[in-house]
């Protein structure tokens, strides 16, 4: 039978400052998430890896992408419970910086491999700690550096990365490094983790024309606790091209012929994992309609 144990008074706090309009300081004492809408729906069934579902809650929202990377190193869904967490953010010319902490009352932890992923929960409390600066130059170029810092009872894991934006007119580079060391508290390694990882992807684009390259490599022991990097132990490559028409009097009035190969490799065992050649033709036509 449905009882009631009363009136539970719980105290939550939430506070934002700006001491200028280019600077943010933001805090919370026990937030209640319990007004944020559910997560979509996902198939579950005979997937290898975990699912990623969006943030939605406000407090980690707020200056998220002072936080991005090419590479997935901020998962803030990590964060589950927390019982407080500071946050400041802020930019001076082409300068910008962020950081934030926060104490979370349980340790969810994404368990990486070569062909599968899954999420473990260790008991007690983590720390998690998460520093960045980039600096801007250019029209839309930059680089930028970024650490993690993630701890509890008999398991700490530390990252930090680098990574770089350069974009001409037609021309963009993408470039990061990132290096990780973690002591394991699941019991799958006596000794540490650690690994490195890169990306690197090149791409040309104007009207008519698409060309990119794309390398990545995920050493074994590489981790990224406090993000969401479900595959390690891999190398991929992929080259990528496309070209497109733009007809004047056809009922088609853009068509692309796009191909392009891949390979992936494990790394510990050197072996080759998959390779793929795939080619399509798309067109987009009068009354908002387009064919693939």
């Amino acid at each position: 039978p449905l009882t009631s144990d009363g009136i539970v008074n719980e105290f939550g706090l939430d506070v934002t400052w700006s001491p200028t309009p280019n600077n943010t300081l933001s805090g919370t004492y026990n937030p209640d998430f319990s007004q944020i809408e559910i997560d979509g729906a996902q198939l579950n069934v005979n997937t290898n890896f975990a699912l990623y579902f969006p943030e939605k809650r406000p407090f980690f929202l707020d200056s998220a992408d002072f936080f991005d990377t090419p590479s997935r190193l901020v998962y803030t869904r990590n964060i589950a419970d927390p019982d407080y967490g500071l946050r400041a953010t802020g930019r001076q010319g082409e300068q910008t910086y962020g950081v934030f902490g926060a104490v979370d009352s349980q340790t969810n932890i994404l368990r990486p491999g070569f062909d599968r992923s899954r999420i473990y929960t260790l008991p007690g409390e983590s720390t998690d700690l998460v520093g960045t600066y980039r600096y801007g130059f250019g029209k839309s170029s930059n680089v930028g550096t970024l650490i993690t810092s993630r701890s509890a009872d008999n398991y700490s894991s530390v990252l930090a990365s680098i990574d770089g934006t350069w974009q001409g007119e037609s021309n963009t580079l993408i470039a990061q490094w990132m290096s990780s060391t973690t002591d394991d508290a699941l019991g799958y390694k006596p000794s540490t983790f650690t690994g490195n990882a890169y990306v690197l992807n090149y791409t040309y684009r104007d009207r008519e024309k698409t060309f990119r390259l794309i390398t990545n490599s995920f050493d074994p022991g590489f981790r990224a606790d406090m993000g969401f990097i479900g595959q390690v132990d891999v190398r991929k490559y992929i080259v990528a091209g496309a070209y497109r028409w733009y007809p004047t009097e056809n009922f088609f009035n853009e068509i692309e012929v796009y191909s392009d190969w891949d390979m992936t490799q494990q790394i510990s065992v050197d072996r080759e994992l998959e390779r793929e050649l795939e080619a399509s033709v798309s067109a987009k036509g009068k009354m908002q309609s387009y064919i693939e």
